[in-house]
């Protein structure tokens, strides 16, 4: 199970920096199709102004896609169990994945 998970987030990886050459923005996606990273924020109760990335942890979905080779390869790296990728759409602030 462990190698067919690895070759999934291998996949999903390749597949999600071929969309981002294309000038598409993407994150990691769990198998549920929701953000593979978890808000850092989850336990902070709810915060007067939503963090949407500006503290630099991965977990803001959508807020964390990005079309930058290396951000993506950081981002499936600290989502290894990633088996798919986002792409995101729309203009900020109303993105869709």
């Amino acid at each position: 199970m462990a190698t067919t998970d690895r070759q999934a987030t291998t996949l999903a990886l390749a597949h999600a920096l071929s969309a981002a050459e294309r000038g598409l923005a993407v994150i990691p996606l769990s198998r549920t199709k929701l953000p593979a990273l978890r808000s850092p924020h989850r336990d902070d109760g709810s915060p007067a102004a939503p963090c949407h990335g500006e503290c630099g942890a991965f977990g803001h979905g959508v807020y964390d896609a990005s079309t930058d080779p290396v951000r993506i390869r950081e981002l499936f790296t600290a989502a290894p169990w990633a088996t798919g990728y986002g792409i995101a759409c729309g203009l900020p602030p109303h993105h869709l994945i």
